[in-house]
């Protein structure tokens, strides 16, 4: 029988091993929907903040500054480097090879996690600059490294972003740069070799001045949830179902829905099929439509349409040639996946078009088989 003192560190014992289980279940991330930094991340002191404005998912996204301000200074380049543990001179080799400048000083932002052998975390990064663009002498760059939990090194420091990356519109964060140009958000992506706790640092550095600043928006870290739907429910549209069912379409197993074309004057696809399924997922970061069919006709063309729910119309995400032999077609999409998902339901509906090409005979019977359709995504 144990007296009180072994029932106490018993308990305690067992909350040490569920709390090492979650810092190590496939769940781990270390984001900003707190409104602040957390223990999870450091900012050294440098202009880091954490914002509401411009996140690209969630509420709150951190921000990185090259130019002091209130809420922090920034550090030089050769300090920088000695905090990172790297060799003086790093962050210059790891800039655009046009830069012809040299790093002058900027903002340090770093955060911890553990992980296991093959998860993968992702970042969503936006990189702000106020210089001109595809700039030689201040290409002003946000760089990023990873290291293991005793100092070595998964991914070398390298830039993300500079001047000399693609922009699209501009983007004002006060206290941190004015209309700068951005690059809206793009991806950064880190698979753990083996089961450790990761450092992952990001630089925000201005080159050779100190005059016009830059900024990086960083968000959604997180480890990326993969997921794939099938039809729950199809209507052929257009054209006479001939064999098949709901089940023929969700594996690749040569079992086929075939539809036969429909016989008329209409300037509308002679073969027209609607899927309706559902997902859990509200905000993908990327899609990818599958198609395996075939036609009995040569010369007969595809078309992919989902329906966009913010727009309320349906949108053609691909097209492409079929073929009279059994081809798998992938599609990859991006953007605001989003609106491709009903925010109240789950519901995802996606029409696939045929009709004869510019050379394929228009006359006559002639046969679509599909033997699956899927959408798979990683939010």
């Amino acid at each position: 029988m144990c007296n009180r003192n072994q029932a106490k560190l018993f308990f305690f014992a067992i909350l040490a091993v569920f709390a090492w289980l979650g810092c190590n279940s496939v769940s781990a991330q270390i984001g900003f929907e707190s409104g602040h930094f957390d223990f999870n991340w450091e900012t050294n002191g440098t202009p880091c903040d954490v914002r509401g404005t411009h996140a690209h998912s969630g509420q709150f996204h951190a921000v990185l500054g090259s130019i002091s301000n209130e809420f922090g200074n920034v550090i030089g380049a050769a300090a920088m480097e000695s905090h990172l543990g790297v060799l003086p001179g790093s962050i210059a080799d790891s800039l655009d090879p046009r830069t012809r400048g040299l790093p002058a000083a900027g903002s340090l932002l770093q955060g911890s996690v553990p992980m296991n052998s093959g998860e993968t975390v992702r970042f969503a990064a936006n990189f702000l600059f106020e210089e001109n663009a595809n700039n030689l002498f201040w290409n002003d760059s946000a760089c990023w490294m990873v290291q293991h939990s005793d100092g070595g090194v998964a991914v070398p420091l390298r830039s993300i972003a500079d001047t000399y990356s693609p922009w699209l519109g501009s983007l004002n964060v006060p206290s941190f740069v004015d209309r700068a140009h951005q690059t809206r958000y793009f991806g950064v992506e880190f698979t753990a070799p083996a089961d450790d706790t990761y450092t992952f640092s990001f630089i925000v550095i201005q080159v050779d001045d100190m005059v016009k600043p830059a900024a990086l928006l960083l968000d959604e870290a997180v480890v990326p949830i993969a997921g794939t739907i099938v039809p729950e429910d199809f209507s052929v549209l257009r054209g006479a179902l001939n064999s098949g069912s709901v089940f023929s379409l969700k594996e690749s197993d040569n079992v086929r829905l075939e539809v036969a074309n429909q016989r008329d004057h209409s300037l509308l696809p002679p073969v027209q099929i609607e899927f309706a399924s559902s997902t859990t997922l509200a905000d993908p970061w990327t899609m990818q439509v599958e198609l395996e069919a075939h036609t009995s006709r040569r010369g007969l063309r595809y078309a992919i349409e989902i329906f966009n729910f913010q727009t309320g119309r349906f949108e053609q995400v691909a097209r492409g040639l079929s073929t009279t032999t059994e081809t798998a077609r992938e599609h990859q999409l991006s953007g605001n996946c989003s609106r491709f998902i009903d925010p109240m339901t789950g519901d995802v509906i996606a029409k696939v078009n045929w009709r004869p090409g510019k050379y394929a005979s228009a006359t006559g019977t002639w046969t679509v088989s599909v033997d699956s359709f899927r959408i798979n995504f990683n939010e």
